[in-house]
Parts: structure tokens; sequence; C-alpha cells
């Protein structure tokens, strides 16, 4: 190919992306910032990372409600966060190398939905529209706002790409390729969107393309007999990425709140996180068109459906697709219905009916009778899946009119074809600029300013917690009830840390208990108290009890420096090394969360390790110089899971060198 050519074809894809980031220009550039959830992703993201600089699996987080389990919840197996090391050795600070790997991960993203538009629609014009219809989606305005939705929807777009490629080619690199995404997206936390996207589409391609699907099936079992070996290297590498996911879910059904989403999630939570009717109506897409043509009469609202005050500024404004896109569905009610148009209208329907939960029940038939329907939580990350069906849907209806069209322009169909593009492009950029605009709306705190500017630092062991961030405290202020409220304690100096609120079993109940939260807030500025006998652990159904632990005499001896008996070896997040010198036998508390995974050693012997004052840990000391080691034991062991990490990175420039160099 030319290089002329080549340069046209770059250029086509890097354009809009540069107007997309002209449009939220100011919060690439900081002077916004992201929303609460995607902010939060940063700060996991961080911490992971600051842990594994100094070659360490954070599986606890001590500077979260008083200690916490690190939950793999943001990719943490997935390579690309290399790129944020990259752009942070560059000379980015680490929010903007963030927000750099994240906008990247997003195109490559979109880069593979045009690859599997192309792969089906065998157009390239149709397949760059559709690009353009989901780049300046609601989809990509969910970077900023609901950034898990991105790291489970880019390696989902990219194993249907494959596996159409394997299909046709029947490269081993396409396997492997496969193997890959299915492992990002199985150390998600998020899997079952995907696996309910594969199911739907399996089994309506079954219906309406049987041949194909058997010829897959038969290519597959080809691939088993004639490589064996690749294919068993394949399965075993998903394996390890499901094997590493529960035991992720055992560490959390041990003792987290989060706990078993088979036991914990009623349909009436998941009702609550599908798609509400006043989200449907307020939105210029898709589901604005069906709910209003099935429930209100359709002329009372065509002022309404593509107007901008609609768009509010919150985490589900993610099924907004282009005006265009809705009026090329009206041009495709002209063509023939094939067996393609079926699919993606009935893919489409199906999906809409499960993400809708309480307008249709169809979900709750699922809820009942598939205990897999059971595992979900936030429907709403199903849309960007029903947007591409969608897509697919409106180029494929509106195929033949638009070849029609260009037909008739002769040699001016360019011309068409970029005034087609233009009214793309229009609206969408209208309400993109809107939506970045409402990013000032917001008004974060002092200490997510603070946080932005951070550079990638040790964690820090200190002895006395600084008082709660907030302000005012109110009952049960220092540590916050919902799991999308972030709380966090400035540890030591200008070491700030987020994450999602899934605290332990036990220090829940602690603070829903105690409502005196000043004393409580006061308690746990110490790491450290040491008793001369073992306190009492009250129960929660005798509140004088514990009343009392906070006001008897003498409670314990707070330790705020080393100075008096206690001197820290080692910590990280996973371990805390101390040494110790009493006269006399005393009881250690660690004010730090106490869950079954912790183990406790003195003087290189494993002792008890109580659940003291409710929520913590503690351990009883003989007099005299004690060695004391608290360390968490994951299932698995840390170097397993660093073992798998490698693993992850490894076969990923493994499936690059097959993919680009060798071309297997």
């Amino acid at each position: 190919m030319p290089l002329s050519t080549r340069l046209r074809s770059l250029l086509k894809f890097l354009l809009p992306a540069a107007l997309w980031c002209f449009i939220y220009r100011d919060i690439l550039w900081g002077k916004l910032n992201v929303s609460e959830d995607t902010f939060a992703v940063y700060a996991v993201v961080k911490y992971f990372l600051a842990n594994l600089k100094l070659g360490i699996f954070a599986h606890w987080n001590p500077f979260i409600h008083w200690g916490m389990g690190h939950i793999c919840q943001v990719g943490e197996y997935n390579p690309m966060w290399i790129l944020t090391y990259f752009f942070n050795f560059l000379g980015l600070d680490f929010y903007h190398a963030f927000l750099s790997t994240v906008m990247i991960y997003m195109f490559i993203g979109v880069m593979g939905l045009y690859r599997v538009l192309l792969f089906l629609l065998k157009d390239r014009f149709l397949a760059y529209l559709g690009f353009l219809f989901f780049l300046f989606s609601g989809f990509t305005m969910a970077v900023f706002t609901q950034m898990t939705i991105v790291l489970l929807f880019v390696p989902s777009v990219w194993f249907f790409y494959f596996l159409g490629d394997f299909y046709v080619s029947r490269r081993t690199s396409s396997i492997l390729c496969m193997a890959f995404c299915l492992m990002l997206i199985m150390t998600t936390y998020i899997p079952f969107y995907f696996l309910t996207v594969l199911i739907c589409l399996s089994i309506l391609g079954c219906i309406f393309f049987p041949k194909v699907c058997w010829e897959i099936i038969m290519a597959i079992k080809d691939f088993i007999f004639r490589k064996p070996g690749v294919f068993l290297f394949a399965f075993l590498a998903v394996g390890a990425a499901v094997l590493v996911s529960f035991l992720n879910w055992l560490f959390l059904k041990a003792d987290f709140l989060v706990l078993a989403r088979p036991t914990n999630i009623t349909y009436d939570k998941i009702k609550d996180s599908g798609i509400l009717i006043s989200d449907i109506l307020r939105d210029n897409s898709l589901f604005a068109l069906m709910i209003q043509a099935l429930r209100i009469p359709m002329l009372e609202h065509a002022r309404s459906i593509f107007t901008l005050d609609m768009i509010a500024f919150d985490n589900q404004r993610i099924f907004y697709l282009p005006v265009m896109a809705h009026v090329l569905i009206l041009c495709g009610l002209w063509t023939k219905i094939n067996r393609r148009i079926l699919l993606w209208a009935s893919s489409c329907f199906v999906l809409f009916l499960i993400a809708i939960t309480r307008l249709s029940g169809f979900y709750q038939f699922l809820y009942d009778h598939i205990f897999f329907f059971r595992m979900f939580r936030n429907l709403f990350i199903l849309i960007p899946f029903i947007s591409v069906v969608y897509i697919l849907l409106i180029l494929e209806s509106s195929k033949g009119c638009i070849q029609w069209c260009c037909q008739r322009f002769g040699k001016f169909q360019n011309i068409f074809k970029a005034l087609l593009i233009a009214g793309t492009l229009y609206m969408p950029f209208v309400v993109l600029s809107d939506h970045a605009q409402k990013f000032a709306s917001m008004e974060p705190s002092d200490l997510i300013k603070d946080s932005v500017t951070l550079p990638l630092q040790r964690p820090v062991f200190s002895f006395v917690r600084p008082v709660s961030i907030s302000d005012g405290l109110k009952p049960n202020d220092v540590y916050r009830l919902y799991n999308w409220h972030m709380i966090a304690m400035r540890d030591t100096d200008r070491f700030i840390t987020f994450n999602y609120g899934y605290p332990t079993r036990w220090s829940r109940e602690l603070a829903l208990g105690y409502d005196r939260s000043l004393e409580l807030a006061d308690y746990l500025r110490y790491k450290f108290v040491i008793y001369d006998r073992m306190p009492k652990a009250p129960s929660l159904e005798h509140a004088e009890d514990f009343l009392q632990w906070f006001t008897a005499e003498p409670m314990g001896q707070v330790i705020d420096s080393s100075r008096k008996g206690i001197t820290v070896e080692r910590f990280n997040a996973n371990q805390l090394h101390i040494t110790t010198q009493f006269d006399h036998a005393k009881f250690l508390v660690y004010n730090d969360s106490y869950h079954p995974f912790w183990k406790v050693y003195v003087n290189d012997k494993q002792q008890t390790l109580y659940k003291t004052n409710f929520a913590f840990k503690g351990v009883a000391l003989p007099p005299g110089v004690s060695y004391v080691r608290f360390e968490f034991a994951p299932l698995g062991g840390h170097l397993f899971y660093m073992g798998i990490l490698m693993f992850f990175y490894l076969f990923f420039f493994m499936c690059v060198f097959l993919r680009i160099f060798k071309k297997a």
C-alpha cells in the first residue's frame, strides 16, 4: 500500500479521535476532574501500581476503612497499565498518565469495533460510519464517569473480532488472542455481562445461521485435533484467569460486605440497577424511541427527543447515539428483511428486555429459574453491547439505501459521504460538549484535588492517623456505609488513597453499632493499643458493654511513637513486622481490620490472632523482646498471584509477536 494511502487511512481515524479529545480537553488538561466512579478506579490503580513498583502484589489496603481488602476490580492483570508507567516515566504526572492510558484503551476498543463491522459488513464506508457512531456515543462518555464498563467492553469486542478471524483464516494466533481476551474479561469483576451477550448471540446465531455456527464448531474441533498442544495451552491460560477470579471471590466471601453475589443480591437490588423509565424517556436514543412508541403517543414528545436539556450528568448517560443513527434506521424501513437484520434485531430486543428489568419482567423470569442471572448487579453495563448490536442493525438495514444513494451521486458520491459524516458529527459534538461542561458542576474535595497532583509514592507506616477528612462529623461519617461513597484517612504525610467501600463485615457492624463517631475516630487515630490483659470483645447486642469499652479505665495505653516499646521493622500492603519490648506480658491490639486470612507470628512461631475490640487484630505478647509478624495470607500465596501477573504479560507479548511478526 502506498505511503500516501496509508497516511489518508490513518488520518481518517486520527481526526475524529482528535475532535473527541478536543471536546473533553478540559478534563484531559486537568482543569476538570473525572467523576467519582472513574476517580475511584484511578485511585485503586495508583495504589496497586505503587505497590507493584516495589515488587508487591497488593491484597490488602491498610489505608482504607481501617484496613480492607484490595478488590481485584480494575483489571490489575491487564498489561495496558504498563502504559501508565511509561507515560509517567516520560514526564506526565500519574493522574494524566492514567487518563492517557484509559483514553488509548478506549480508542483500541472503538478500533476493534471498526474491525468487527468491516468483517461483518464487507464495506469500509459503512464500517467507518459505525466507528463514528460509537466513538461519539454514550460509551465514550462513560470513560470519565464509569470506567469499569470500558475495562469489560474492550477485550469483549476484540474477542468477537478474533472469533471471526479464526472462522476465516484458522490462524493459531486468533485462538490465542481469543484466549487472552477471555483472560482479561474473566479477571474483571463483571464478566457476567459478556457471558450473557455471548450466550444470547450464540443461541440466536444458531437459529438464524445454523450452518455458520456449525462451521465454527467444526473449525475449533479441527484445530484441537491438529494442534492439541496450542489449544490445551490456551485452555489452561483461561483456566488460570478463572481460578484467580474464583480465589478473589472466596477472599471476598470470607469476611467482606460485598460477599457472594448469589446469596447477597436480591431481585429488588438488581431491579433498581436496571434502566429506569425516567432515564429512558429523557435520553436521545433507541430506548426513548422504543418506549415512547410503546407507552406514550410518539408525536407528543417529538420536540423533546433530540433536545440537549434532557442529557444529565451521571453514570448512566451511556446509551446516547448520534441522531444520524436513528435517521438511518428509518431509511432501513424500505430494505428487504434478511437473516442478518433478523439476527441483530432479535439480539437487540432480547438484551434490551434484560436491561430494563422492571419494565419487562423478563429478567425476573431469568432470575427465578437460572442461577447465572443472580450474579448481576448493574444492568446498565449491558448498554454498550446493545448499542453495538443496534449499530449493526442500522448499518445492515440501511446498507442498500446508502449504496443506492452513492450510485445515484456517481462521481459526486464522495461529497454525499462527506455530508453524511458531517451530519453524523454535528449533533454529537454539541451533546458531548454539553456533557463535558457538566463536569464543571462537580466540586471535588480538597483531598481529591491534592491526590490528583501527588506522584506515585511508597506507602509508609505511621503510628498515628490524622483525623478523618470529613468536617462536621455526623453519626457514621467516619465510616461511610454505601460503597459508592469514598472515605480515606491521611495515613501518612501526603499519601492519599481511595477505594470502593467493600469493608470487612465486622468493621461495618462496628460503625453501625456505635454512632458516636468522634469518639470512634479519636480511638482509631492510633494504630497500636496495649492492654495489661485481654480486653472484652463487646457484642452489638450489649450496647452498654460497647460504650464501656471506650470509657473504662484503663482503656489501654495508646502508642504514638517508637519510643513506647514498639519499633516498626518492615511495612507494606500485606505485611507488618514489628519489634516489641515490655517488662510484663501484654496484649497488643493492632487497629487494622480483622480478616481470617491474616496470620500472626511471635518470635517465628504462629500464635492465635484474636478478633479484638469487635473489628481489629489482637495478639498476646510475652515479656521481654519479641519479634511480631502480621502477614496477610491469601489463598494461593503472594508468589502465585505475582506469577499469574507475569504470565499475563508474557501471554500478551506472545500474541503480539505471533500476530504481527510471525503472522501465524
